[in-house]
């Protein structure tokens, strides 16, 4: 069962993700915001989570307060602001589904090219692939195929 403990440092961070669902980690600041008229997720819905803290969250044309324990759908393709107007730092948690960000690629390192096999270099699993299709992967062209999925120990995701 992958698993991670969440830190809320400043700003906004994909915590963790896989093909289908992605968990993200957002800190706004005192009187800063998140997003704008032109931030929409044209193929992900948003399920934004307050923790702690308070601001308003504008949807479209639409502004709401939120605080602690509020839950927000932004559903996808709709513009939208996440605004701290409270006096400490608004803390959400958010999952994207499916993934709205690209993961940064891993490095990975093929183990052999006769197999359908390459290692994740962020733990060093073996990642199961297909064949077939050609990707270059930190300036190594692999034949290997690994071009989706996640490895299934720390759950980078490979793309």
């Amino acid at each position: 069962m992958p698993r991670k403990q969440l830190r809320f440092g400043r700003g906004f961070k994909v915590a963790m993700s896989n093909k289908r669902a992605q968990a993200a980690t957002m800190v706004i600041a005192r009187g800063d915001c998140e997003g704008g008229t032109d931030n929409k997720h044209r193929g992900a819905d948003q399920w934004l989570f307050v923790l702690s803290g308070s601001g308003v969250a504008t949807l479209g044309v639409r502004t709401r307060r939120i605080k602690a324990g509020t839950r927000v759908l932004i559903e996808r393709g709709t513009t939208h602001e996440i605004r701290n107007t409270g006096r400490t730092p608004l803390k959400t948690l958010n999952l994207y589904v499916p993934p709205a960000y690209a993961m940064t690629l891993p490095r990975m390192t093929s183990t052999d090219h006769t197999r359908d096999a390459a290692r994740c270099a962020t733990c060093g699993v073996s990642v199961a692939t297909g064949r077939g299709r050609s990707l270059a992967i930190v300036g190594i062209t692999c034949t290997l195929g690994v071009c989706s999925g996640a490895c299934t120990e720390c759950m980078t995701f490979l793309t």
